[in-house]
Formats: structure tokens, sequence, C-alpha cells
């Protein structure tokens, strides 16, 4: 019994735009008749003329190659795929092909998640939106905060990879700082902004390995790690495994630009001194008075802490900044 149909009427029913398996049943009756009734007629037809049947069939399938190009253009993984399944087709059979291309297409998908891609973000222009650095004119780095961007979920497979591409960003930041003679020791990295959006999944080792980061990197170069745009399961999976421990849930945040503003709010406390840090947040000090003059930290647009806090609903924001508003 045959295991599976020819390769030319599989190509023939998906040029016809069949959808089910009907379509076998009407080619297998027609050819029951041929071979039963007019069978005899074909007899004297060359083998030639039937070759000829056969190729034209197959001149879509052929036309396939001019695809290469394009998958060469857009991604490697794809054309790797094609090439390999191609090669295996032709060297053994159509099952032995299909069973290669799926293998080999897992293993792609292997390496893509075992080497994500990686990324410095940075402001673009005079808005809110933060984008690959390198990608982009018209950006500005914020000082003494970093934005990294991990494109892939965090998973035993990769978790080396991000703490290693991590702490080298830190680590070539502080860098060129040092080659600069005029650099101020303010610019140096205070903030690290991990941008958890394509980190979609959360594994045990992954998690380890995000404690591990976070601690290395406060005591190594006493840099502070703040999360966001984290999905819901990935809050879910840092709730699950413990990290809360090591990052406070005051320390996740909607948005970027949200980080960002906490990150200005704490860097002008640390300038302006500890008093004003008690009455930002709503601890009355009889011994300090207040400055009756403009409002400080302000940013562009009025979009002070007060109204970022108190207008987003977000889980995560400390409970103590509620208070901002008193100050203000």
């Amino acid at each position: 019994m045959p295991a599976s149909g020819g390769l030319s009427r599989s190509t023939l029913n998906a040029q016809l735009g069949t959808k089910s398996q009907i379509s076998s049943i009407v080619a297998a009756s027609l050819m029951l008749i041929v071979i039963l009734w007019f069978g005899p007629l074909l007899y004297d037809l060359p083998t030639c003329v039937l070759s000829a049947i056969v190729a034209i069939a197959l001149r879509p399938m052929f036309r396939q190659f001019l695809q290469l190009q394009q998958l060469w253009k857009t991604s490697i993984y794809d054309f790797l795929i094609w090439v390999v399944t191609f090669m295996v087709t032709i060297a053994w059979d159509v099952s032995e092909g299909l069973i290669c291309a799926i293998g080999f297409a897992l293993l792609t998908v292997i390496i893509r998640v075992q080497y994500p891609q990686t990324a410095q973000q940075a402001k673009i222009g005079d808005t809110d939106v933060y984008r690959d650095y390198h990608r982009y004119v018209s950006q500005s780095i914020i000082p003494h905060v970093l934005i990294y961007r991990f494109d892939a979920p965090l998973l035993f497979l990769n978790c080396d990879l991000f703490i290693s591409r991590g702490v080298e960003l830190v680590e070539k930041t502080n860098a060129e700082l040092r080659g600069l003679k005029d650099a101020k020791k303010e610019l140096y990295t205070k903030f690290l902004i991990l941008e958890s959006a394509a980190i979609t999944n959360l594994d045990n080792m992954g998690a380890e390995a995000l404690k591990k980061f976070v601690v290395g990197l406060k005591k190594t170069f006493n840099v502070q790690l703040l999360v966001a745009s984290s999905t819901a399961q990935f809050q879910q999976m840092c709730y699950a495994c413990e990290i809360y421990a090591v990052i406070p849930k005051s320390m996740f945040f909607p948005t970027i630009h949200d980080a960002i503003l906490y990150t200005s709010e704490e860097h002008a406390i640390e300038k302006d001194g500890e008093g004003k840090r008690r009455i930002l947040y709503g601890v009355q000090d009889p011994g300090i008075q207040l400055d009756p003059g403009p409002r400080p930290y302000m940013f562009k647009g009025d979009r002070s802490p007060s109204l970022i806090h108190r207008n987003f609903s977000w889980p995560f924001i400390h409970p103590s900044h509620s208070k901002i508003q008193k100050f203000f």
C-alpha cells in the first residue's frame, strides 16, 4: 500500500486550493477510472510526454528557488532551513527531508533563544520613546542611567548571556567615562533599567540568574536595578520565584519613562540631601522648613513625580509615592 501521495499531486492540490483530504478521494476515483477503462488508450503514449506533464505540474515548485534571495535578506535561519530541506530531499526522499526539516527548524529555535538580541536603549529626541541606541541618530543618553533590553524569555539556555551582556554594558559605559578628563562622578552609572517587555517567560535558573545579576550589580558597581514594561506572566513568575525579596515591588514600573522619572527624582534627592528626602516622602520633621519658592523636581511638560504616580494605577508603585503630593 502506498504510504503517501506523489509529490506532483500534492503540489497540484496546493495550487488548486484544496482544503481537505476529500480531494484525494476524487483523485483516486479518477485514477481508478483511467486504470480500468482508459489505460489501453494511453498505452502508445510516449514516456517523454508523461514526463513533460509531470515537469509542467512541478513548475511552481521549481520557482521556489527565487525565494532564496528574499529569505537570505529577511532571515538567515529560514534560508538555511530551505537549503537543508532541499538537499536532504534530493539525497534521500521526501519523508527523510520532512523529518530533517522539522529537526533543523527546532534547532534554529533553540539557537535563537540561546543567543538573543540585546540592546542599549536611549531617548529618541524630545519624546518619551526609548529605542535602540545604535539604530537612531537623534537620541540622547541620560546621565547615570542605562537602559538594558533583553529580547527573549529568560531561561536556562541564555541566563549566562543575560548576565554577561548586562555587566558588559555597565563596564563599557564606566570605562568610557573614566577615559574623559572632565567626567564628573555623578555621571557614572547608578541605575540600570531592565526593559522586560520581551521576557515573556522565566524558569527557575533564569530567576536565580536575575537574583545573581541584581546582587552583583549592587556589590561590584553600586548600581541599582529597575524593571520596566514587565508582563503579567513575568510578574507572576517573579512572585513564585521570590524575586521580590531581591528586587522590591517598588522597583517595578509600567514604562521606561516612569523609571526614568524615578531615577531623576532619586538623583535630585541625593544631590540636595537626606532632609528633603524625608519631606518628599511625607515624613514630617519639625526641624526642617519647607522652601516657599518654586516647586522642585519638576520635569518637562509639567510631568512631576506626583502627577505620574497619582494618575497611573500601577500595582507595584511604592506606597510612599502616594505621599509625594503632600510636598507639592
